[in-house]
């Protein structure tokens, strides 16, 4: 998770009491956050934002370290009443929910398998999960890229609430060897199998012509980071669907680029910026959302560069969206980034 960018909470506490449940929210985000420890389920079972579908994270500390369930439901409340009775480790829940336009069975299904990604890879906790959900095909085009904006903002929010195990820090020691069902010792079994997407490390290649976009990147061997090369072209301009509020987070990481002197405008095609240096995004599509300034289509975007697909245009355009013509950059006329409200000050 990228930091840099001053932003504020606003915590709630509607039983009065600063130990009972509280409801937290974020400046320019349409989700929020129930917090409560287990011996306050009576209050939980009260509020009316947890009988919403969402995505929520159980913890609880033990001797070995912290140990952590992530889990989604079409309603929450419900669920945390079944693991009340069935999973004695947890003292702490936070879920999240998101307000008048609420998340959908895939939305919640894909943020539960992408917050288990970087759980895993950070691996500062035991997860109590027994399955490990493929974030791949579960969303499609820019309902992806809208998840991947609305995790952003939950894992800026979560050391606010008391969760520190999804930001890179001290790793747990490793387990001891463990011996399988043949008899065969397997030191590390996560890693055992293939390498198949998104593990696949391998050079892919955005390529978008019509917006004037190239840029080379790969995933890192934590198979939840997608690191893009210097000299990666990124337009000056955003589409209109980029300036919805489940992007604010990418659109701030565009600008706080510029401000850090990555993205300039030195060396760059007129219309364009170039990226100085590598940078390692969250994922392909946060890294398409910075670059092309459109909402990302994941790795359909980033064919790898061996194919013969990164010879074209290997990402079509939102054509509701950008009015440019075939073939040539964005227009310099227009509001830039810079100038959005949306991007600026607090949040």
């Amino acid at each position: 998770m990228h930091h840099g960018n001053a932003f504020s909470i606003h915590t709630f506490f509607p039983y009065g009491d600063p130990s009972g449940l509280r409801v937290v929210k974020k400046d320019n985000w349409s989700g929020r956050a129930i917090a409560f420890r287990r011996e306050r389920m009576d209050e939980a079972t009260k509020w009316e934002d947890l009988k919403s579908t969402g995505v929520y994270i159980l913890r609880g500390e033990e001797d070995e370290g912290v140990r952590i369930y992530i889990g989604e439901a079409d309603v929450i409340i419900k669920r945390l009443k079944k693991h009340v009775a069935k999973r004695d480790f947890w003292t702490a829940a936070v879920a999240f929910i998101r307000k008048g336009d609420n998340l959908d069975k895939a939305e919640v299904r894909y943020l539960e398998a992408r917050l288990i990604q970087i759980a895993e890879s950070v691996g500062r906790c035991m997860l109590d999960n027994d399955q490990r959900p493929d974030s791949q095909r579960l969303l499609e085009d820019d309902r992806e890229a809208a998840a991947e904006g609305y995790l952003e903002e939950l894992l800026e929010c979560l050391p606010a609430l008391g969760i520190s195990e999804f930001e890179p820090g001290e790793k747990m020691p490793p387990k001891m060897e463990t011996e399988d069902s043949e008899g065969t010792v397997d030191s590390n079994p996560s890693d055992s199998g293939p390498k198949d997407a998104p593990c696949d490390q391998r050079e892919r290649t955005l390529r978008v012509v019509r917006r004037g976009v190239e840029a080379r990147g790969f995933y890192l061997s934590d198979c939840s980071s997608f690191k893009v090369l210097d000299g990666a072209t990124a337009v000056k301009e955003v589409t209109p669907s980029m300036r919805r509020p489940e992007f604010h987070g990418s659109r701030t990481l565009r600008d706080r680029l510029r401000t850090e002197g990555r993205l300039v405008e030195n060396g760059a095609p007129p219309g364009m910026y170039v990226l100085k240096g590598d940078y390692v995004f969250s994922s392909p599509s946060q890294a398409e959302m910075v670059l092309a300034g459109r909402a990302g289509s994941g790795l359909l975007s980033w064919p790898l560069s061996s194919t013969d697909t990164a010879n074209g245009d290997n990402s079509e355009d939102e054509s509701d969206d950008d009015d440019d013509a075939p073939g040539t950059p964005p227009s310099s006329s227009g509001t830039d980034l810079a100038d959005d409200p949306a991007t600026s000050g607090s949040g």
